[in-house]
């Protein structure tokens, strides 16, 4: 029966890493520089917060694709306090902001607010609502309300390392079959941690205090608390570094977005709210409880110019309601027209920069980050969707400027404008993706179906289930995953040379495009029947 756990779980792996690599390689040489719009390709760049980044990944691809002009966009998921530093620039010089927008699951604070408002008008567009959750890796201790069950109190001795067993008696006391799940008389917590500034540490630590200031204090609130954390707490950066020390550590717990846990497959704690109940942050979500923190929370201001730092969304009241959830937030400047040294954008870039903008509040774009990745969509809100209206409206641009429009239907002549961005335009790489991504979820339906089948005839006939049966259901598995790993290699090699060979013939066709913003020059000269190609990159 281990074996046949062990081994389901790594076939889980070993699709999704495989899927991730041949992601990778589709993409990557899916990219060609087409003369047209201008001189060259309109580049936007961002950074910020980890937790939303996969959503703002998938919007600017899908954008990239059905673009009818070439863009480059990239955001760099580096944590919301590098994000908020590098869209307020350094002080030495004058504050320049390094990147063309920001976002973060926190707000400026009052003084970072005070250094920007006191030159210029700044944004806060709420864009995403999303749970950040607690995770663990306890053998045999299962997801759901027969679980594990955590008060604020209990989760803020774990955090502190005063507690340091799962069975000590006020864990048990909560949880009274978890000594028969575990099976052992004692067993370790470990403790998983964020490093290097982050939301979700600024959201966890804020949550136990504001719910059990008893063990834990103020000074233990804050994005980034260093060695104020007890020295054998484990040190993580990222999402993805907190989900590999939570998995790759048995008795681990540790907090993360909730859709990248869930995504992950990692097992959720069931936290009681401010009214008493255990839930999980999933249950939370299907109840609306995830969006009914924004609406009992009092500190909204009434414009995206205002200071945001009073805003709180945590330990707010009702029955579905998530105690831990994190807004987050895109960072722009108001005036895009006058800009301080390196901010400049010309009105091409100010065009995709506002077209990236209205795509976190058209539904056909944004609802995708819910079924994807678990997200909150902020326009189901009033109160957020009025401050977003606010803020896109306000935003001043360069005269020339002609806003970019969706095509979700046909539209003749329309649709065949530059500043359209179609679903109906996609590229051969994507096309192939998305089938490639219907075919692993096939094969995942099914793998889930073979997995509830096995352990219905374990627990039917669990004593004819031998340790042979359980060596002949390992070595299935095993080819399984040497299958389908070798099946997805060969659909990324094909699509890899397929695209790459269509891109040299492109390279040869003559002409020339520069990408702004240094990224790429690219010339083709023909000379005597030859091709003399010249590349700088």
């Amino acid at each position: 029966r281990i074996a046949y756990s062990y081994t389901t779980s790594y076939l889980h792996h070993s699709i999704m890493l495989s899927l991730r690599c041949f992601l990778l390689l589709s993409s990557s040489y899916s990219i060609g520089f087409t003369s047209g719009h201008g001189s060259g390709v309109t580049v936007i760049h961002g950074s910020g917060t980890t937790n939303p980044s996969k959503c703002y990944w998938h919007i600017m691809d899908s954008i990239m694709d059905r673009a009818k002009v070439p863009t480059r966009m990239t955001y760099r998921a580096v944590g919301s306090s590098t994000g908020i530093k590098e869209f307020m620039g350094e002080e030495s010089d004058d504050y320049a902001q390094l990147n063309h927008f920001s976002s973060g699951d926190i707000s400026l604070d009052a003084d970072q607010y005070k250094i920007i408002s006191d030159t210029e008008d700044m944004l806060h567009l709420p864009v995403v609502l999303g749970a950040i959750s607690l995770f663990h890796s306890i053998p045999n201790v299962p997801v759901g309300s027969s679980g594990l069950n955590m008060t604020s109190c209990l989760l803020a001795r774990i955090m502190k390392r005063d507690i340091k067993d799962w069975l000590h008696p006020d864990i048990v006391t909560k949880n009274p079959n978890l000594e028969m799940l575990i099976g052992q008389d004692q067993y370790p917590v470990k403790v998983a941690r964020r490093v290097l500034g982050s939301s979700s540490t600024k959201s966890v630590t804020a949550y136990l205090h504001a719910s059990c200031p008893e063990h834990w204090g103020s000074d233990m609130v804050g994005k980034e608390l260093g060695d104020k954390w007890p020295a054998d707490t484990m040190e993580c950066e990222g999402s993805g570094g907190m989900t590999d020390c939570i998995r790759d550590n048995p008795g681990t717990i540790g907090y993360i977005d909730a859709g990248h846990g869930h995504s992950q497959n990692l097992i959720e704690i069931e936290l009681q709210n401010k009214n008493g109940n255990y839930i999980s942050s999933l249950q939370s979500d299907e109840l609306g409880g995830i969006g009914y923190a924004a609406e009992a929370s009092k500190g909204l201001p009434s414009s995206p110019m205002d200071d945001f730092s009073k805003v709180d969304l945590l330990n707010q009241e009702g029955d579905d309601t998530w105690p831990i959830v994190a807004m987050s937030y895109i960072y722009v400047k108001k005036d895009w027209t006058t800009p301080r040294k390196h901010d400049m954008m010309d009105h091409w870039q100010q065009e995709l920069l506002f077209a990236f903008l209205q795509a976190l509040y058209t539904p056909s774009y944004i609802d995708e980050c819910k079924e994807l990745f678990g997200f909150t969509p902020a326009y189901t809100n009033t109160k957020l969707k009025a401050l977003a209206d606010i803020g896109l409206e306000s935003i001043i641009m360069n005269a020339n400027v002609t806003k970019w429009e969706f095509e979700s239907n046909t539209m003749p002549y329309i649709g065949g404008k530059q500043n359209i961005i179609s679903v109906k335009r996609r590229s051969n790489a994507e096309y192939e993706r998305s089938q490639l991504t219907s075919q692993l979820q096939n094969l995942q339906n099914k793998l889930t179906a073979l997995e509830l089948s096995q352990k219905a005839m374990m627990a039917s006939d669990a004593k004819t289930f031998t340790d042979q049966n359980g060596t002949e259901l390992t070595f299935s598995f095993a080819c399984s995953i040497v299958s389908i790993v070798l099946w997805i290699l060969f659909l990324a090699k094909t699509i890899f040379c397929r695209t790459a060979a269509n891109n040299k013939e492109n390279s040869y066709n003559g002409g020339e495009v520069v990408a702004r913003n240094g990224i790429a020059t690219t010339k083709a000269k023909q000379s005597h029947g030859a091709k003399d190609e010249e590349e700088v990159v």
